[in-house]
């Protein structure tokens, strides 16, 4: 372990870890910060600023340490980044948070590709709502919000700490072998559910129309890819092509009738 706000002490941990066990096999970068929650131009520059710091700058750090050391000893080995599912989606109430997730999912792929031919294998997990202590200061920030996100999950539950590092030590294990470059979910099917993205419904192809079908039957974000298309609208939805996208440009969703809408989709 390590203060990760300290770049000389993550180059130490790997240094010695090779002086007490002669070598360096595998490594796991877990790292946590505090993230208020709060839209994108709300985030103060120094939380951006230490939140780099911590969720991106630090795993680089750990992570090339960490291969020269495997390098040097075991020759192969393997590494898990810890990530989170909010990486694989737009997330506006953790902004800055998930752009630093992201961006250590092409950092782990990128070391993938290049420690591969050595045999030293590179992956990351996307974990779910987990119960730490992170997550609590989230609730007592936004009362409720661990509530909706167990909701978003066929579980219905948050993960165990336990339960992700089942998944680490699977990855670092001989048992994944053949595994690298990638970001396993481990998210209790959040990422799965339409609600994780904020969907009701599904998206269907119309006459080159993008429908979003809600429980309310609302069309939603339409694209006029073929003109021609569009000529027969008013007669299957009983809405005119030019209504719909006048309403879509203006920003505002248009209803339809529901059974109109069903016996054209």
């Amino acid at each position: 372990m390590c203060d990760l706000a300290d770049p000389a002490a993550v180059r130490a941990a790997a240094d010695r870890t090779v002086e007490t066990y002669g070598r360096l096999d595998v490594a796991f970068d877990n790292d946590a910060t505090i993230s208020p929650p709060g839209p994108m131009d709300q985030v103060p520059e120094a939380d951006f600023d230490r939140l780099y710091a911590v969720y991106l700058k630090d795993p680089w750090l750990a992570m090339t340490a960490e291969v020269a050391a495997i390098r040097a000893t075991a020759r192969t080995g393997a590494i898990v980044d810890n990530s989170s599912v909010g990486s694989l989606m737009g997330d506006p109430e953790l902004p800055a948070y998930g752009t630093m997730q992201r961006a250590v999912n092409s950092l782990t792929e990128s070391a993938a590709v290049t420690s591969g031919p050595e045999g030293i294998r590179v992956n990351a997990i996307a974990l779910g709502n987990t119960l730490t202590e992170t997550s609590r200061t989230w609730e007592a920030d936004s009362p409720g919000l661990v509530e909706r996100l167990e909701a978003q999950t066929p579980l219905r539950r948050a993960a165990d700490p336990d339960e992700i590092a089942q998944a680490a030590a699977w990855l670092l294990s001989d048992r994944s072998s053949y595994v690298t470059g990638t970001v396993l979910r481990v998210d209790a099917g959040a990422r799965a559910c339409p609600e994780a993205e904020g969907r009701t419904g599904t998206v269907r192809r119309l006459g080159g129309l993008a429908v979003h079908l809600e429980g309310d039957a609302r069309l939603l974000g339409p694209e006029r890819e073929h003109p021609h298309d569009l000529l027969d609208l008013r007669e299957r939805l009983g809405v005119g092509p030019d209504d719909v996208l006048g309403q879509a440009v203006a920003g505002v969703d248009r209803p339809v009738d529901r059974v109109a809408l069903e016996r054209a989709v």
